[in-house]
């Protein structure tokens, strides 16, 4: 199988997945609308509290949180610390940063995923529980492994799409025309 189709369905599966995590995402979001209205409408017109109710909250924002992380290594627009562009603007030193932060992303989320991993069997092996409602941590702490495992996934299929593009950036680069987006470590060939 050549490698542009294995890159293909690498990409259609990527897609998928990101399908689904949004519909999961917004449905968490409307379950949060929806309890924080439920919260004020209680709390405000019947003078009363929905007790326990901020550990169900507690538990949609720990899951939408790093499902939100694994969006973010997925439209490529995770948090990085980029200032080389401003001061730097050979395209070749430009183009190396880029590649080496790719690879410096997906070594620290593979340590991501190990942290994760051990969070996730620490509350397996040792139980506990939420105070009021008894939600076992067992059903929080995975979300730390699995947004992880996901974010690697993303992030090292975003590294093979730029490997794939190596040799037209590396071609754009000689003939003048590779540039880097103004406040952007992505770049561009320029047509």
């Amino acid at each position: 199988m050549p490698k542009v189709m294995i890159l293909n369905k690498l990409i259609r599966c990527r897609d998928c997945i990101a399908k689904v995590f949004n519909v999961v995402l917004t449905f968490m979001s409307i379950m949060m609308f929806l309890s924080l209205c439920a919260i004020v409408f209680c709390r405000y017109a019947l003078k009363t509290d929905l007790f326990g109710i901020d550990e169900i909250i507690l538990t949609v924002v720990v899951w939408m949180y790093f499902l939100g992380a694994a969006m973010g290594s997925y439209t490529d627009n995770h948090i990085k610390a980029d200032v080389i562009n401003s001061f730097v603007k050979n395209p070749y030193v430009l183009f190396f940063v880029e590649f080496l932060n790719r690879i410096v992303t997906i070594a620290l989320i593979g340590v991501m995923v190990y942290c994760g991993y051990e969070f996730m069997r620490f509350a397996i092996d040792y139980g506990g529980a939420t105070v009021v409602l008894k939600i076992p941590r067992y059903i929080n702490y995975p979300s730390v492994f699995a947004g992880s495992v996901m974010m690697f996934f993303f992030e090292l299929i975003n590294f093979i799409i730029f490997c794939f593009d190596i040799k037209p950036r590396w071609q754009a680069i000689r003939a003048g025309e590779y540039k880097a987006r103004a406040g952007e470590s992505k770049c561009e060939v320029i047509k």
